[in-house]
Formats: structure tokens, C-alpha cells, sequence
């Protein structure tokens, strides 16, 4: 067949050779020596002269990437396919049987077909045909150099035409990030071509109507609205917003070290800058999370495609990505039938923290077979193994499970995975199943504010939990409130709704945190009501706050606040670093950790008073169960917070949990422990014969076996 190009007022035309599966290959030195005399003759003969390119163009404006670039990369032995679509040479992999059912991959942005790199053996040892291609301006494809050339219908276009000029039939789509943009739009251009689809961590935005015509200007607006900001305030609060403003407005992207954070180590990162010798070629990359909602109206067309889909449909979303937290929820909403799985312990770019996992997972799929959440086994220290001790057991797959309370039931934990203190980040709400002894999906939906501050409002659900509170209302509804450090101090609101064989959250209002505060914990009255720890004040230096530690000086207080009247100081209850808190059940007494000086207080609501006190440790999270006081106290002085780095899986300091009267706080029973296996305990929930513990530093949480102390 032939192929013109146009550039400017020169055309050169050039023939393509086929090969056995009818498509256009360039894989040998002696074709592209063919290809570059046969354009040396062609343009003499137009008058273009060489000297109008610059060296690594191969028009005007298009940009590939020297194969040099790729040589030698790790787990990477796959042999390049190319297929040239209008004015680009498109590259792609074609793996296992050629006669076989295909699965065809799509990579988002801005990673290419490298990161399916731990997927394709596992699929193609299954028996399975695997296509993946590199969108534009990514990978081994052409690069356009202006980024008003990359839109999101050229990335559709282009797609369309690999899938229909290599004849996919009864084929699996998957899609992650930008492949799902990409992908869906293909399977609903050419639906009948595909027997099954798989989702991760992407989504279809689409709007009709009024949001349809204006939204992506607001969302530009939003954009520019929020500026540049350094790679450290992204690494230190990693959104979908906030990633699309850094990559606009960086002037060069890091792709190294952005790979490096977001999955794979260095190594993957190394590969991922590959295809990018200079910020020329990052076009792409900058600009398509701009795009992103660029087509909310042909999107919505696209999605009646799935509202009538009937055919499989795999929704596996993980655990632990901030970017598209909660956006599985609009498959399961909009696609009949949709099958709902969780991968945890693994974040974006799930192919990198869970490829063979979710490959495994897909073939099971496949295969008609019914598919289950899975749990990844994340690296840890090599003085930390996730193993058991002989006086504890552990349980992996979660992140800094600081604050744990049992549901009604008594069949799961819900628990905060803590994110601050220096520095504050998007983490989760997960939830335990006690009788699987495993982490389970925890659906969160955004509902009114009934429950807040009216004027305290919420439009995502990236949160980054500390402390929580669990009390059934006077109105019998469950009420959950966490204390939460992001976007701001909030108090959030949300009510426990049990399902068929789990819970849910709905969210039910919010509450600014008090003036300067940072809370630390939160315990809640029947009335929907609350009080909250101060552990300091937010403009205070974290060198000053270290030093309290040692002086024991006051670094914080108590707020109440109460629905309709706001926040109130509770008189005489500052302290060094106010931590857990609980009420006690008739709601006449506070208990109160003091972390720096190490004390438990029981606070007279009606005098003001402290009627007693214990002291030991460092005070972390008490719980009131059935009016015992648990507390879980760190054996350890505030420099030796330093032997926890933030890469150390699980921090191993000592610990000793407390089991404290409720009526004098007189100590009932004492457990220590100085574990290879757990340690840092900030909370302790017994529930028959077991102790429950969590940690705000570590992947696993833990319990002991009461009989056995």
C-alpha cells in the first residue's frame, strides 16, 4: 500500500512491505535504509531539503525517540511491531499465539508498554495472544513536538485504526489511567469486536447537558487557579487535580523521578525517561492530564455503550491510589453486572505494584472463573518480615492502621491509615474482616451534610484520617467521625451502613477544624456531638514541638464543639500533646492521653477537674470498652523516633498496652512487648480473648491472645 505525508508544500510518498499478519513492520536497518533513500529522492525531486528538519524530527513537528535508547532494558526481551496511522508510526507489542484470542493492553500516561512488562509472560503462558501499543508521544510511537497536536480524539483515532487494521476479534480489553480513557472509547467504537472488559484505576468522565458544554472550561479554570507547585508539594499531596497543575506547569517534566515515587523503583524509572531524550519529546506527557475531561459530551454518547453492555465486565480497582480513589464506583453504577474486586496494597499503577497478581486475576477472568480481591505481598525491611512472633501475630497488606474500632456486629475493624506528622498525605479508610482475618473493601459514598457544619463542604474522597470515634446516635444510626488533616483540619462526618456480608460509609458533613488546631483524635456523643485533642497549634515550629518533648511543655488543649454553637475550649485540659480521647458511657467524664508527659486523666466534664490520673510511657489511643480504659503507651523517649525512616516497613519500638480501670484508673493488667515482628502500638481493642492492635508506622497490624500473657 502507500502512505503520503504532507509537510508544508513537500510530499514524499514510500512504499511498505507486509508482513504475515497484513501489517506495516519496520524492524530491520536494511528496510529503514530503503525508507530513507527512497524519502531522499522523493523530497529532491519536491524541492525539501533536509536542512528544514532538525536531526531527530522525521517531519517537521514529529519527533522519534533513537532505538538506542532502549537497548539493554530490564525484563524487556519483546521484539518491536510498527504500524504506520496517518502521520505517525505507531509501536506495539504482539506476544504469544498468533491464532489466539488477543488481550489488548493500554498503558496510561506517561508510561508506555513497558509497564505491562510483568503481566505479558504470565498472560501468554495461559495460552493467550497479548497486543500492546504505545500512544502517541509515548514509548517507541511518534512524538509530536507542539502540544495543541495531541488531543484526546487522536489518541481514540489512532487505536481504532490498530485494532481494526490488526482484526481483533473476541478480544479482552484492559485499561489502566489513560488506557481506560482510551480504551473504552475504542470498545464502544467497535464493540462488537470485544468479548470482556477490564477496568483499573481509570475512568470515562462524561457530562451532558449544561456540564457537558461548560465543564471543561471550569476544569482548566480550576487549573490555572491552582498554579505551579514543586514536586515536593506533590509528592507531599498526590490528587488528580494537583498532578494535572504540576505536569501543565512544570517547565520539564522529571519523568525519573516521578516514575521513582509513583511505582516501580529505579530501575522502572530509568526505562520510563527512555523514551524521552530532552523535554522536546515530553509533549505528550505534559499535556494529556490537561485533556483529561476534554470530551465529557462524546464520552457520555460512549458510555450508553456499557449501560446496555452484557457482556463480562471486571472492575479492579486497588486500594492505595490517590489519584482515582472512589472511581470504580461509576462502573458499578453505569454497567449492568459489573464484577467489583480490590487489589491491596497497590497504588496507580497497579501493573508495576501487582502486575502478575492482576495477570493471574485476568486469565481467571477469562476463563469464566470467579475472581476474588486479592491482597499483594509488599517488600519490607529485612529486620521486619511480615511474619508472626511467639507472642504475636500479624497481619500485612495495610498502611499505618493507626486507629482501629469495631463495627456493631463485631465482625470487622474499621481503621485509619495515619499521614501526617512532619509531612501529610492522601491515605485510607480500610476495614478488616475478623472472621478472614484479611483486609476487605470498604466502599465510601459522598451523601448531604445532615451531620456538620453546614458551611464545611467536601466534592472528593481523598482524605488523610488520624484518629476516629464510633458510637450508635439517639436516632439508632451509626455515627463514624475521623479527625482529618487534608485538603484542611476537618473533623469528618460519616454514617456506618451495614450491607449484605459487610459495611459501608456514607458521608455525612464535615467540621472545620478549630482556629490553628491540629487535631489529633475524636470522640463523639450520642447527640452527634464531639470532642477533639489539639495536639498543637499549626503555626508552631516542628523543632519547637520537638523540643516540648523532652520540657513536657503544654502543646495543646480540648475543644468541644456542638451543632449550632461551634467550638468551646473545655477549661483546665491543656497539656503536652493531647492525644486519644473517649467519654465515658454516661458521657459525665473524658479520658485523656497526654503523649509527652505520658498521662491518662480522667476528666470531670461537670468541675473541670482531673479526678485521676496514670502515667507511663508515651499515651497514645485509649478505648473505652465496657468501661475499661485500654491504652496503648510507647516505651520509648522522642529521639528514638528516629530510628522509624519513613522507607523502614514497619517501625519495631517497644510498647506496652495498658488495661486501666475506668472508675481510678488503677492498672488491671499490663502487656509489654519488644517484637521482631510488630511494634509502635497506638491503639489496642479487645474482643474475645484477643487483643487488636494497630500501629502509625507500619504495613500490618497485630493481636495477642489474652490467655497466653
Amino acid at each position: 500500500m502507500m502512505v503520503a505525508l504532507r509537510f508544508g508544500w513537500g510530499v514524499y510518498i514510500f512504499y511498505t512491505q507486509l508482513d504475515t499478519r497484513n501489517q506495516t513492520i519496520y524492524s530491520t536497518k536494511d528496510e529503514a535504509t530503503r525508507m530513507l533513500r527512497k524519502f531522499l529522492v522523493l523530497s529532491l525531486l519536491c524541492g525539501f531539503s533536509l536542512a528544514d528538519l532538525n536531526a531527530d524530527e522525521i517531519v517537521p513537528g514529529i519527533l522519534r525517540t533513537p532505538d538506542d535508547r532502549f537497548d539493554n532494558l530490564k525484563d524487556f526481551p519483546y521484539k518491536p511491531n510498527y504500524m504506520q496511522i496517518g502521520d505517525y508510526r505507531v509501536h506495539y507489542l504482539d506476544e504469544g499465539p498468533e491464532d489466539a484470542a488477543p488481550i489488548l493492553l493500554i498503558h496510561g500516561e506517561p508510561t508506555w508498554s513497558y509497564l505491562f512488562r510483568k503481566m505479558i509472560p504470565i498472560l501468554t503462558a495461559a495460552g493467550h495472544r497479548v497486543i500492546a501499543p504505545d500512544l502517541i508521544g509515548f514509548g517507541k510511537s511518534d512524538k509530536p513536538v507542539n502540544e495543541a497536536d495531541y488531543s484526546y480524539q487522536l489518541q481514540v483515532d489512532v487505536m481504532v485504526e490498530l485494532t481494526q487494521r490488526l482484526d481483533l476479534q473476541d478480544a479482552t480489553f484492559f485499561g489502566q489511567d489513560w488506557g481506560g480513557l482510551v480504551g473504552l472509547r475504542v470498545v464502544a467504537a467497535e464493540p462488537d469486536r470485544f468479548a470482556r472488559v477490564i477496568v483499573s484505576n481509570t475512568g470515562l468522565p462524561a457530562a451532558s447537558g449544561i456540564q457537558g458544554w461548560i465543564g471543561y472550561s471550569l476544569f482548566k479554570l480550576a487549573v490555572w487557579w491552582e498554579g505551579a507547585i514543586t514536586m515536593e508539594e506533590l509528592r507531599a499531596n498526590l490528587t488528580f487535580p494537583r498532578w494535572v497543575a504540576y505536569s501543565y506547569h512544570v517547565e520539564d517534566l522529571p519523568l525519573h523521578e516521578l516514575m521513582s515515587f509513583m511505582g516501580g523503583g529505579d530501575d522502572a524509572a530509568a526505562a520510563y525517561q527512555a523514551p524521552f531524550p530532552d523535554k522536546r519529546y515530553k509533549a505528550g506527557a505534559q499535556i494529556m492530564p490537561y485533556l483529561v475531561p476534554s470530551q465529557l459530551r462524546v464520552n457520555e454518547e460512549a458510555w450508553k455503550v456499557f449501560e446496555a453492555w452484557d457482556k463480562p465486565f471486571l472492575v479492579a480497582f486497588t486500594d492505595s491510589d490517590p489519584i482515582t480513589r472512589g472511581g470504580e464506583q461509576a462502573f458499578l453504577d453505569r454497567v449492568p453486572g459489573a464484577t467489583n474486586v480490590t487489589i491491596h496494597g497497590a497504588g496507580h499503577f497497579v501493573q508495576e505494584d501487582a502486575g502478575p497478581e492482576l495477570a493471574r486475576m485476568m486469565n481467571a477472568f477469562i476463563a469464566g472463573e470467579e475472581v476474588s480481591s486479592v491482597t499483594v505481598g509488599k517488600e519490607v525491611a529485612e529486620d521486619s518480615p511480615c511474619t508472626s512472633g511467639a507472642d504475636i501475630n500479624v497481619y500485612c497488606g495495610f498502611k499505618n492502621a493507626e486507629d482501629l474500632a469495631l463495627t456493631p456486629d463485631e465482625k470487622f475493624l474499621v481503621m485509619t491509615g495515619f499521614s501526617a506528622l512532619p509531612d501529610t498525605f492522601v491515605s485510607e479508610m480500610m476495614l478488616f474482616d475478623l472472621e478472614l482475618q484479611a483486609k476487605v473493601d470498604f466502599r465510601i459514598a459522598l451523601s448531604e451534610n445532615t451531620w456538620g457544619d453546614p458551611l464545611c463542604t467536601r466534592d472528593s474522597l481523598d482524605f488523610s484520617p488520624h484518629g476516629l470515634s464510633l458510637i450508635q446516635r439517639h436516632d439508632g444510626a451509626y455515627q463514624l467521625a475521623i479527625t482529618n488533616h487534608l485538603p484542611g483540619e476537618t473533623i469528618e462526618m460519616f454514617e456506618l451502613v451495614k450491607n449484605e456480608t459487610s459495611w459501608s460509609l456514607e458521608w455525612r458533613g464535615c467540621v472545620a477544624a478549630a482556629s490553628n488546631a491540629m487535631f489529633n483524635d475524636v470522640t463523639l456523643t450520642r447527640s452527634g456531638n464531639f470532642y477533639a485533642t489539639e495536639m498543637y497549634a499549626l503555626d508552631l515550629p516542628f523543632d519547637d514541638l520537638l523540643a516540648a518533648g523532652t520540657s513536657q511543655a503544654d502543646t495543646g488543649k480540648v475543644w468541644h464543639w456542638q451543632k449550632g454553637d461551634g467550638y468551646s475550649e473545655v477549661p483546665n485540659s491543656s497539656g503536652s500533646f493531647p492525644n486519644g480521647i473517649a467519654l465515658s458511657d454516661n458521657e459525665d467524664y473524658l479520658f485523656i492521653n497526654y503523649w509527652f508527659s505520658g498521662k491518662t486523666a480522667k476528666f470531670n466534664l461537670a468541675t473541670s477537674t482531673i479526678e485521676f490520673e496514670h502515667v507511663a510511657g508515651k499515651a497514645d489511643n485509649l478505648t473505652n470498652i465496657n468501661g475499661d480504659i485500654w491504652v496503648a503507651t510507647h516505651d520509648m523517649t522522642i529521639d528514638q523516633l528516629g530510628e522509624c525512616p519513613p522507607e523502614l516497613a514497619q517501625c519495631l519500638l517497644p510498647f506496652t498496652i495498658y488495661n486501666l480501670s475506668g472508675e481510678d484508673l488503677t492498672v488491671q493488667a499490663a502487656y509489654s512487648f519488644d517484637s521482631d515482628s510488630f511494634g509502635a502500638a497506638t491503639v489496642a481493642i479487645p474482643h474475645k480473648g484477643k487483643v487488636w492492635l494497630g500501629t502509625f508506622h507500619g504495613d500490618r497490624i497485630a493481636s495477642f491472645e489474652l490467655d497466653d500473657r
